[in-house]
């Protein structure tokens, strides 16, 4: 009996790890469709600014999807219940916008605005965006997509 639950812990903490990997993984395609869409704008002369609020929407879409039938496997297609999940995923993913937008400059001005890689302020993006992603997480877990 001892030995069936200690093999049943291990199970459950390499389904733990596996699943955090597959998270992971999910956000690191997700940003890497994002910024692939916004450089496929840019390349064919659309405008920086609409490009970023383009890839931006084609994110959170993106991201929407992912999460619901992937990470947090919500399998309904009912429509009250997928419009409830996106219109709450939406708010969640604006309200963590705003708190980059704001955050970011503060960051920037308390002096962590150093380069990495040649690329001037990215220590304030990168702990903008771990905050960010953490938040979209939490929210996403226990408000848009929880287990009722």
């Amino acid at each position: 009996v001892i030995v069936e639950t200690d093999f049943n812990l291990v199970v459950d903490r390499v389904l733990f790890a596996f699943d955090n990997c597959f998270c992971v993984l999910l956000v690191l395609k997700i940003a890497f469709a994002t910024w692939l869409f916004y450089s496929a704008l840019v390349v064919v002369g659309v405008d920086l600014n609409v490009s970023n609020i383009a890839s931006w929407v084609f994110g959170v879409l993106f991201a929407f999807v992912l999460n619901k039938w992937l990470v947090f496997r919500c399998d309904s297609c009912n429509l009250k219940v997928v419009s409830k999940e996106f219109t709450t995923f939406i708010g969640s993913r604006v309200f963590t916008g705003v708190i980059a937008i704001i955050l970011f400059p503060i960051l920037l001005g308390i002096g962590l605005d150093q380069s990495l890689l040649g690329v001037d302020g990215a220590v304030a993006k990168l702990i903008t965006s771990v905050i960010e992603i953490v938040l979209n997480w939490v929210f996403s877990k226990y408000w848009v997509f929880k287990k009722e």
